[in-house]
């Protein structure tokens, strides 16, 4: 800010006014900052002060009405607070344990050895920020808060599970932060590859060999089964008997009748009864739910 003081004297107004907006929008960053870091120290801290969290972000909007939607600072309560974690980084932590534990829910077991590719960003600071020790918890079936993460290399390792690590600093991924992970116990294998977008969220792009697209923000049912005739009609009339509404469904396939998958998202989180009816279904190898 200094460097601006020095020559605004051999500024004209234009150039002032250019200047004057520079400092108006460091100051207006810097607000910010602080705001933010106000209210994640108090929510750190255990006060938990959710009436004057909602206060100040009603606040803003009051602030910004009228306003494009773009401009807002926050959009979201947990655009402030992040997600409920352990460790040092929303997105090297929190999303790595996400996508270890989608792993963990699908294939239903504690793998007897797990190979993970890191790409770039991930590759760089995979023991830094401690996603190894995040994907390795998700696979163990460790929510983003269990303070047993630190600790999940030695509780793999106790489980008698084999970690192999493939880091790939300079690969051409999509995106920094993509994980590829390979389980396999016995004749059972399975692989999904799975990307953390910031702030603890996650989207899955693959699921054994077949390209998907998971946001996993909505509730979600995953069914592999055999591609035959009227699968989709039979898990959809058992939707439809529990009164549950499709939100988006996409369906791929290996081969025509080999193994296919159903990716529906669904706008109630009641699906339980939904599910075990389903899981009867003949031809079906699996079925998951995310609520």
């Amino acid at each position: 800010m200094k460097w601006l003081k020095r020559v605004w004297k051999r500024q004209s107004r234009p150039e002032k006014d250019k200047i004057k907006d520079i400092q108006n929008r460091k100051a207006e960053d810097l607000s910010c900052k602080r705001e933010r870091s106000f209210f994640k120290g108090k929510w750190i801290n255990g006060q938990k002060n959710i009436e004057e969290l909602v206060k100040f972000v009603q606040q803003r909007w009051i602030e910004n009405k009228g306003a494009d939607m773009k401009n807002l600072k926050f959009q979201s309560v947990f655009d402030i607070i992040g997600p409920v974690m352990i460790g040092p980084s929303s997105s090297h932590t929190a999303g790595a344990v996400r996508i270890g534990k989608i792993v963990n829910s699908i294939f239903g077991e504690i793998p007897d050895s797990v190979t993970f590719h890191l790409y770039n960003s991930f590759a760089k600071t995979y023991r830094g920020h401690g996603t190894d020790k995040a994907l390795v918890a998700g696979i163990l079936g460790m929510d983003t808060d269990n303070p047993d993460i630190k600790n999940s290399l030695e509780i793999a390792h106790q489980k008698g599970v084999r970690i192999y690590w493939d880091i790939l600093k300079d690969s051409n991924a999509p995106h920094p932060n993509t994980a590829k992970i390979t389980v396999e116990k016995g004749d059972k294998n399975m692989s999904i590859t799975g990307v953390s977008i910031g702030g603890g969220n996650i989207e899955v792009t693959e699921l054994n060999g077949f390209s998907v697209s998971l946001k996993m923000n909505t509730p979600t049912l995953i069914i592999v089964h055999q591609d035959i005739p009227g699968m989709i009609a039979k898990v959809t009339d058992i939707l439809s008997e529990h009164n549950i509404n499709i939100a988006q469904m996409n369906v791929t396939r290996e081969r025509a009748g080999e193994k296919a998958i159903m990716i529906i998202e669904v706008d109630s989180r009641d699906c339980h009864q939904a599910v075990e009816q389903i899981q009867h279904i003949p031809h079906l190898h699996n079925v998951n739910f995310f609520d």
